[in-house]
């Protein structure tokens, strides 16, 4: 699996992804409008399951966790978000991944 990010967003924000397989990106960093990341893991079996989006706002020299967004993915393929102001991934692009209840597939949990 591939996973995409686009920033479309006027302030700096990162993602941490965490793949099914407990695999995770380092923080993909989002300074400016148009900027692009990706996250390819490397170990087995991160195609099937559960995947998390930590979304992170900049705050000085750091950043601070805003809230998870979750999506369940089933296959092999690539997907690209795009990622607004309101940081929120909304699906751009998908080839050959199959999303269950695509219309449902994610879930945002703020952080407490």
């Amino acid at each position: 699996i591939e996973i995409g990010f686009v920033s479309i967003a006027k302030k700096a924000f990162a993602i941490r992804v965490r793949a099914p397989n407990e695999e995770e990106s380092e923080y993909l960093e989002f300074p400016e409008y148009g900027r692009q990341c990706y996250f390819l893991p490397k170990q087995p079996g991160c195609g099937h399951g559960c995947w998390f989006f930590d979304m992170y706002l900049q705050e000085g020299d750091g950043f601070r966790l805003a809230y998870t967004q979750n999506i369940y993915l089933d296959g092999v393929g690539s997907l690209v978000f795009t990622v607004g102001d309101d940081l929120e991934a909304r699906l751009s692009s998908q080839e050959f991944l199959h999303l269950p209840s695509a219309c449902r597939c994610f879930r945002r949990k703020p952080v407490d």
